[in-house]
């Protein structure tokens, strides 16, 4: 021990030294608890934002057969909508990469 020297002769007993430990494995416990909350939360926030890319995703899909019913009036609406959907792809994309740049 480097505070030897350092302690009363009553705080190098048996049971301090043990009390110590404990403290210590608290400690230890406790910090491993949190970081295990901290990647739950962090992995829940993922999941949630990919579940909404998807939902996003497939209401697009369904959207552009339902403009194509409008017929040839209705073509600039489904090109202003894939202009919009590249452009989002484009953003997550940049982002995406960004983000394994950072790491």
């Amino acid at each position: 021990m480097h505070f030897h020297p350092f302690l009363q002769s009553h705080h190098l007993s048996h049971d301090y030294k043990e009390l110590v430990k404990a403290l210590r494995n608290i400690t230890v416990e406790l910090t491993a608890l949190t970081l295990g909350l901290l990647i739950a939360q962090a992995l829940s926030s993922y999941e949630r934002k990919f579940d909404e890319l998807k939902n996003q995703a497939s209401y697009a899909i369904q959207l552009d057969p339902a403009i194509i019913q409008f017929g040839s009036e209705a073509d600039a609406a489904r090109i202003g909508l894939r202009k919009t959907i590249n452009d989002e792809i484009e953003k997550i994309t940049l982002a995406s990469q960004e983000g394994e740049a950072a790491q």
